[in-house]
C-alpha cells in the first residue's frame, strides 16, 4: 500500500475559539491530524466519503458524537496552548499491489477507505506510541 500523505495545512482557532480547517473539498479520502504540543506528538487517522463535511463534525460535534467531542477538545486545547495541528490527506484513491501488480483503489467505496484507514493505523502504531486512535 502507498501512503502518500498530502499536507493540506495547519488548523487554527477562529475568533469564537472554534476549529478552522484548511479547505479540502467534498471528495472522499482518509485524513490524518499530526498534533504537537511541547515536543509531544500525537497522531489521529480517520476516513470519510466527504472530507470537508467530516471535518465540520470535529468543529461542531453533536452531543452524541463521543469521538468528535474528544478530538475537538484535544485540538482546541492544543491550539489554545500554542501547539500545532497539521492536516494531511490521501484523497480520491490510493495504490497497492495485488499479486505483484499495482492496483489503484478508488475511495468512493467505504470498504476501500476503511482498508486504507486501518492499514495506516496499523503502520503508524508500529512506528509510534502516540497514535490516538487506540485511545479515543
Amino acid at each position: 500500500m502507498n501512503f502518500d500523505w498530502t499536507a493540506v495545512g495547519l488548523l487554527s482557532l477562529d475568533t469564537q475559539g472554534k476549529i478552522r480547517f484548511p479547505k479540502t473539498g467534498l471528495r472522499p479520502g482518509i485524513y490524518r491530524f499530526d498534533i504537537e504540543l511541547e515536543g509531544v506528538r500525537q497522531i489521529y487517522v480517520g476516513e470519510t466519503d466527504q472530507l470537508e463535511r467530516r471535518l465540520q463534525h470535529y468543529r461542531t460535534p453533536g452531543p452524541s458524537q463521543v469521538t468528535n467531542i474528544r478530538v475537538n477538545k484535544l485540538v482546541v486545547n492544543v491550539l489554545s496552548a500554542g501547539g500545532t495541528v497539521h492536516l494531511s490527506t490521501i484523497a480520491e484513491s490510493a495504490g497497492l499491489h495485488v499479486d505483484g501488480s499495482p492496483v489503484e483503489l478508488s475511495f468512493k467505496g467505504k470498504a476501500e477507505r476503511v482498508l486504507f484507514e486501518h492499514a495506516a493505523i496499523v503502520m503508524l502504531a508500529l512506528c509510534s506510541s502516540s497514535l490516538l486512535n487506540a485511545r479515543i
